[in-house]
């Protein structure tokens, strides 16, 4: 993206956007490159853009707000009830992953049991009886 996209996706005037671009590419958090005429950003530009613009507006200074940032690239705010539900949320999500990982396994036991009743159990052995008894009857007794 470029300079004008990003203040656009961030609601930021241009100015702004591409003092806080320049800012996070001189802390090393984002890197640009030169497409024909002009600066293109990575895609995580937006994202560092408004965080470092919400750290702003809280009145943290830049050069702390750029070193909140290094510490936790991904975090989305930094809004203490939306860590809290963040951290909530990344928890659940490990707890569903564990519980279905179980679910497998229980299911991979259901599947190794023979079957014992149900419609298919009784049909094949239903099948299997009459199929067993045609071949005692096709089968020519030697004496």
């Amino acid at each position: 993206m470029n300079i004008k996209e990003i203040s656009h996706e961030s609601g930021l005037p241009y100015s702004t956007a591409r003092k806080y671009l320049v800012l996070l590419e001189e802390a090393g958090l984002l890197k640009s490159s030169i497409e024909e005429g002009s600066r293109v950003f990575e895609d995580q530009a937006v994202r560092y853009v408004k965080r470092l613009a919400s750290l702003s507006s809280k009145g943290v200074p830049l050069k702390q707000a750029l070193q909140k940032i290094k510490e936790a690239p991904y975090q989305v705010s930094d809004d203490s009830e939306v860590a809290v539900l963040q951290k909530q949320i990344n928890d659940l999500t490990k707890e569903v992953r564990s519980l279905s990982d179980l679910l497998q396994v229980e299911l991979s036991k259901q599947k190794s049991l023979p079957e014992r009743s149900g419609f298919w159990y009784h049909f094949k052995a239903a099948f299997s009886s009459l199929w067993s008894g045609l071949r005692r009857k096709s089968t020519p007794k030697v004496q």
